[in-house]
């Protein structure tokens, strides 16, 4: 069974049921998925196959080919469905492709006038999610439903955060970022290691190069766990803007990780003397 990757990521964060190949079920929240389905649940209630054992677990990882199906809730199904089906209407609002994006405009209207129903944080959350597709999301379409969410009262919480900053790591937006910033502030959230990889990112993208060093610097004191992938964008994009000084300083710190192979290091120094040959000395490396 092959699900669309943004109904997997819309339900991040919301109740799944997972049936696995050997009969056994397991009852969680989903935080992570990749596009070969291997999944990551917390809060876990894992039941035998005969169904008369009960195990709870904090967290599980369970890899795609273990799996025989999914259950998630009917609202996350239903407004992937109208996302997409909007999206392949062939809405020109704005001409080309962009007009697809209007259709996730006033979806609070449409819960309310087609479904009757008052819209929720579920509702958001999905569609919040949803625009981190590189291709048909959208900050400003963030920033409506933001201000959807103020119109109906519906209240920011630590969750939302993450998402918001995931979206703008893909579509920088620095007024958008600094209003989420600013309400998180307001309301005492602290940040995942996700949020502070999604920030970080953002940043980047959006050339604030000074303030993404500052809040990197603060991840690792704040010992959020921070993935490989993570500190591979931040190395090489302290290449790109010739502060070398700090791309060797994070390599020290990450030659010092237990978890970092002879093998990264070796590669990521080569990698260093190269960029500083080809840079420096342009007119001598066009010859090798």
């Amino acid at each position: 069974m092959v699900l669309p990757l943004g109904l997997l990521t819309a339900a991040q964060g919301h109740p799944m049921l997972v049936e696995l190949k050997d009969g056994e079920t397991l009852n969680g929240h989903l935080v992570s998925c990749d596009t070969w389905m291997n999944l990551t649940l917390k809060e876990v209630v894992q039941t035998s196959p005969e169904g008369d054992k009960f195990t709870r677990l904090p967290e599980i990882y369970v890899k795609g080919n273990n799996i025989k199906y999914l259950r998630m809730p009917d609202e996350i199904i239903d407004l992937v469905k109208d996302q997409q089906q909007g999206q392949q209407s062939g809405y020109r609002g704005r001409g080309g492709n962009r007009g697809d994006r209007g259709g996730d405009r006033g979806r609070g209207d449409y819960l309310v006038k087609v479904r009757q129903e008052k819209p929720a944080l579920v509702h958001y959350d999905a569609l919040i999610a949803a625009n981190a597709d590189a291709e048909n999301g959208s900050a400003e379409v963030v920033r409506t439903l933001l201000e959807e969410m103020k119109g109906w009262e519906l209240v920011l919480i630590r969750d939302f955060i993450t998402q918001f900053l995931q979206v703008l790591a893909i579509h920088p937006d620095y007024l958008l970022r600094t209003q989420v910033l600013e309400e998180m502030k307001e309301r005492w959230y602290g940040l995942s290691p996700t949020g502070w990889h999604n920030l970080v990112v953002g940043l980047l993208r959006d050339r604030q190069n000074e303030m993404a060093m500052d809040k990197f610097e603060k991840c690792k004191q704040s010992r959020s766990r921070s993935n490989h992938g993570f500190n591979d964008i931040f190395f090489f994009r302290l290449c790109e803007i010739d502060e070398l000084d700090e791309a060797l300083r994070l390599l020290k710190f990450r030659y010092h990780k237990p978890s970092t192979g002879d093998a990264y290091v070796l590669s990521s120094t080569r990698f260093i003397c190269q960029f500083i040959f080809i840079m420096k000395v342009p007119a001598i490396s066009g010859d090798f």
